[in-house]
């Protein structure tokens, strides 16, 4: 109909984040989606650093905790803050695994997309240049 508003995109919460490493980068991107597609929910850094507050189980949740009994200003500055929760909990090995998965990785017997689609995923978990994918 004419004039009518457009709905918002109604958006399921990712799981909650416990210390699984390997999980990491996957709930960060989903919580910077979320953020993207809901800006007016989350329009500051604070906001934005309290939705991942709220989506933290075990020990990411005490870490959490502990940076809000200490009013850490890691709470108001939503990329010094993710820094820091990567440094906690991300798989600091991620690269180096990557690199050997990488360097055994063949195609076999799948479809040429979906082997170059694995292979652009584990691609984007290192800092190679493009040339080191041509050789």
């Amino acid at each position: 109909m004419f004039g009518s508003i457009p709905k918002k995109p109604q958006i399921s919460l990712p799981k909650k984040f416990d210390d699984t490493c390997s999980k990491f980068q996957g709930f960060v991107n989903q919580i910077r989606f979320i953020i993207q597609l809901h800006q007016h929910r989350y329009p500051n850094d604070h906001t934005q650093v309290g939705l991942i507050g709220t989506l933290l189980l075990g020990t990411t949740l005490t870490w959490f905790t502990l940076l809000l009994e200490c009013q850490s200003p890691l709470l108001n500055i939503f990329e010094a803050f993710l820094e820091e929760f990567g440094a906690s909990f991300d798989d600091s090995n991620k690269e180096h695994i990557t690199t050997n998965k990488l360097q055994t990785f063949c195609q076999g017997t799948c479809p040429t997309s979906v082997y170059a689609s694995k292979f652009w995923q584990l691609a984007c978990d290192i800092s190679w240049d493009k040339a080191m994918f041509m050789n």
